[in-house]
């Protein structure tokens, strides 16, 4: 993994490719353990996601049925984006980061007109 936010291109398997790892994993959902039938519903997926780290190696294929995908990517998404802001806090300097656009500076005021902060008069 070159960096949290690049990760290896994507792969995709032919559908004989697919039916041979179905074979091979015993047409097993590798998340709940359900026995997956050639007709189900189930999906080819990186038991590493690419976005955490993993490659498109033909061991890190698992097969996940259509109900624990969701759950299974949402964990994956989140790991990943865990994996950036502590990348982001530690690796990238403070002044470097990118700022909101609305982050109040000392000594200014926000203009609801021109919509950002701009210094504050002296009211003396």
């Amino acid at each position: 993994m070159r960096s949290p936010w690049h990760h290896e291109p994507r792969k995709f398997l032919t559908e004989q490719q697919a039916a041979k790892l179905f074979l091979e994993r015993g047409g097993v959902c590798s998340q709940c353990g359900r026995k997956l039938m050639p007709a189900d519903d189930w999906i080819v997926e990186h038991a590493l996601a690419l976005e955490n780290g993993g490659t498109n190696d033909w061991s890190n294929l698992t097969l996940t049925c259509a109900w624990c995908k969701p759950k299974k990517d949402a964990h994956d998404h989140a790991t990943a984006g865990h994996g950036r802001r502590m990348a982001a806090k530690h690796i990238i300097s403070k002044s470097m980061r990118k700022k909101s656009a609305l982050s109040k500076k000392p000594g200014t005021k926000f203009n609801w007109a021109a919509g950002r902060y701009e210094r504050q008069e002296d009211e003396s």
